[in-house]
């Protein structure tokens, strides 16, 4: 009865964060039905940031941020409902494809490898770490450059050198270098 707009069914979506994010509830039977959005069991609360859309029952986030995780669940006239997990990118103590979170039982060096990186993986990255007394998040940006960046400049190097090189040789031909028998007198 209800249609989401997920890939896979019951998959959930991939929150990019700041990218916007539009969760669809589509009723398969009659448009007009009462629908409400829950985030985690509570109501949505509708801001500046996030709007529900009644003509097509969808929730749109214009610029998420890394709070939006979590379980919308679309409710049609209180007696049905399917949930739509927001998911962060990265998943935490597994894999996601090619980035990988390694965690140890102490928690002091967990670890975050991304292998055969991709121009995709340019983003974001959070590490939040909290305890009885303190909660402190730590973020960076991975930037991706093309594995042949730094063939250009070597190149141009290299040329730059072979034209002075020719320069240097070209003017020492050209010049004219006194007799070397001119010094000498002959009796």
């Amino acid at each position: 009865m209800i249609l989401t707009n997920e890939e896979l069914p019951g998959q959930g979506l991939i929150l990019k964060v700041p990218k916007p994010l539009e969760l669809m509830c589509n009723t398969t039977d009659d448009n007009s039905l009462n629908v409400t959005w829950l985030k985690n069991g509570n109501p949505v609360i509708i801001s500046d940031n996030l709007h529900i859309f009644s003509e097509n029952n969808s929730l749109v986030i214009h610029h998420t941020e890394d709070d939006d995780v979590g379980e919308y669940t679309c409710v049609v006239d209180e007696n049905v409902n399917t949930t739509i997990e927001v998911k962060d990118d990265v998943l935490i103590n597994g894999s996601a494809g090619h980035i990988m979170f390694e965690s140890s039982d102490i928690h002091f060096n967990d670890i975050l490898t991304i292998q055969e990186v991709e121009f995709d993986d340019r983003a974001y990255y959070s590490c939040e770490a909290s305890n009885e007394v303190n909660k402190v998040k730590s973020t960076i940006y991975v930037r991706i450059k093309d594995k042949l960046a730094a063939l250009w400049p070597f190149l141009g190097i290299c040329l730059e050198v072979s034209i002075l090189c020719g320069i240097i040789f070209f003017y020492e031909k050209k010049r004219v270098k006194p007799d070397a028998s001119a010094g000498f007198k002959s009796s």
